[in-house]
């Protein structure tokens, strides 16, 4: 019926000489449209297909996962996981979500971290946590000392002297009473400053105050940091 109805209002639109020179039995059609004729002309629907070129995609796909599947049947394991086996390279190389294996959930062992922050006014020692939170953390003023007293040689001994202590006695080091923190395994001793505690921490870390803490230490590293540049620095006091 919209066939028709176009078909008229086209003829009524067409010149009188155009149409004298038409046959009588001529149907007008809609040449000039490319669209195509939809299901409600025919008054049927049809399913979607996809295209030929997406069906052999994904036939293409189903069979390389099946020839990675028998392929990691059939190869031998052995006890260490060098690299991902051949389905996980297959899944990342098609961009689907692959089985975590055991090369990507293991993780390294972070140690602990002891830093010690040694200026000429004072000393602070603070142990953290492999993620770098805070488990315990100490300054010479904690001992007593006052004022210029604690950046003295004598100050930062006994704070790192006491600082072991409690570290053991908290049961870091696997003795002592019972607590939730994780055992210190590994440590990394972190310097900052150049004050006299930190020689003083260095030779309690290497003597007998330090003897259940040292075999621990896996790595020594200096964070001071250093100006470069920047703003001029204040002149010097002239007594």
């Amino acid at each position: 019926m919209a066939r028709a109805s176009f078909g008229r209002l086209l003829e009524s639109s067409t010149c009188t000489a155009c149409r004298s020179r038409t046959p009588q039995n001529t149907i007008w059609r809609r040449a000039f449209s490319s669209t195509p004729r939809t299901a409600a002309d025919d008054g049927a629907t049809t399913p979607f297909e996809p295209p030929a070129a997406a069906r052999d995609v994904s036939t293409k796909r189903g069979s390389l996962r099946n020839l990675a599947d028998s392929l990691d049947r059939f190869t031998p394991h052995s006890g260490t996981s060098t690299g991902p086996s051949v389905s996980d390279a297959l899944s990342e190389l098609m961009g689907k979500p692959s089985t975590p294996s055991s090369f990507k959930t293991s993780t390294f062992d972070e140690p602990h971290h002891l830093h010690v922050y040694s200026t000429r006014h004072n000393t602070h020692i603070t142990l953290t946590r492999p993620n770098n939170e805070s488990i315990m953390s100490m300054s010479s003023g904690n001992l007593g000392f006052r004022k210029g007293q604690r950046g003295k040689y004598d100050a930062g001994f006994q704070l790192a002297a006491y600082f072991m202590k409690s570290i053991q006695d908290r049961g870091l080091l696997g003795t002592g009473t019972g607590t939730r923190e994780p055992r210190i395994e590994k440590l990394e001793v972190i310097f900052r400053g150049f004050g006299q505690g930190r020689e003083a921490i260095q030779k309690a870390l290497l003597g007998n105050e330090g003897r259940n803490l040292r075999n621990r230490v896996i790595r020594v590293s200096d964070s001071t940091r250093l100006k470069i540049g920047g703003t001029r620095a204040q002149n010097p006091r002239r007594l």
